[in-house]
């Protein structure tokens, strides 16, 4: 809750971030968040989503090498290898779902170079289909250029954050992989200049 609180202070006065919609607000269940990942401020934007405690998919090399692992810790992130999903990882991706705890998953597994997202491994469909849950989208806009990659200064930036459902648990069944791995693209996809 502090976590969520200090994020919300964070996006509002530093990012000057405005939330366009919240449709994961007020659910009691498990479901899984997607988020695109424009910046290395994205997860400012995944942390306001929710009061609720949401376990967060990370790239371990970062986790490794970060000042702060026993926040980290504390907030129960699952720090995984990048573009490789072992079964462990997958144990606690489903536990966290199995003990109605949202979860949080950036499908690309990295920040854009350029502000132009790459396509998500065809992986992210079989996930999906064994979580088994409602599944949201996170959709963030402005924080490449707000904190670009290529830039050690940091911009006051506008950036926007618009959370919807993708598809339903029931629905998820009745999909094939291939059109899963296609909705998923198609909403977690931006390319910054056009946006801007």
């Amino acid at each position: 809750f502090i976590y969520h609180i200090l994020c919300k202070i964070i996006a509002k006065f530093a990012f000057n971030t405005k939330v366009l919609r919240n449709e994961v607000k007020g659910v009691k269940g498990p479901y899984v968040i997607l988020a695109n990942h424009e910046s290395k401020i994205d997860f400012i934007n995944l942390a306001i989503t929710t009061k609720r405690r949401m376990h967060i998919v990370i790239s371990n090399s970062f986790y490794q090498t970060i000042s702060i692992k026993p926040l980290l810790d504390m907030i129960k992130v699952i720090p995984k290898q990048q573009f490789q999903t072992t079964p462990a990882d997958i144990r606690k991706m489903k536990k966290a779902i199995d003990n109605n705890v949202p979860l949080g998953i950036y499908p690309v597994g990295l920040m854009s170079e350029n502000g132009i997202s790459t396509s998500p491994s065809f992986s992210i469909a079989k996930l999906l289909k064994l979580l088994n849950t409602d599944v949201y989208i996170c959709y963030t806009e402005g924080s490449y250029l707000t904190q670009p990659k290529w830039s050690k200064v940091r911009r006051k930036g506008k950036i926007t954050v618009d959370v919807y459902k993708l598809i339903s648990k029931e629905d998820l069944a009745t999909i094939s992989n291939e059109e899963l791995f296609q909705l998923v693209g198609k909403n977690i996809n931006y390319n910054s200049y056009e946006n801007q």
